[in-house]
């Protein structure tokens, strides 16, 4: 299993932090958090490209992301989608969703 982290910062400070882990060709987006002082400033979306293009760079051909239903509007902008069927049980009271986005592996 592989693991990869990066933050962002501004003027000395973290802003936003990412983290995914991969397995296969199933990645996991472990963690997406933003400032809320930052945010608006574009620093969630840099992370979460930066965490598509990661997970495509160790094979993966699918980005899971729980969310939690607060942030589902920004997942679903940045190109992820509900799945028509459930595949994660962690949540069985459905305080977070799961979200994916697919890409080929070509």
């Amino acid at each position: 299993m592989e693991s990869e982290v990066v933050a962002a910062t501004r003027t000395g400070h973290v802003i936003a932090i990412a983290q995914v882990q991969c397995d296969g060709a199933g990645c996991l987006l472990e963690k997406l958090f933003v400032d809320p002082d930052a945010m608006g400033l574009g620093a969630g979306r840099r992370r979460f490209e930066w965490a598509a293009s990661a997970a495509r760079r160790m094979g993966a051909t699918e980005l899971i992301v729980e969310a939690d239903p607060d942030a589902g509007s920004f997942y679903l902008a940045m190109g992820c989608a509900v799945p028509t069927e459930p595949r994660l049980d962690r949540y069985p009271d459905g305080a977070c969703r799961a979200l994916f986005q697919t890409w080929d592996s070509g």
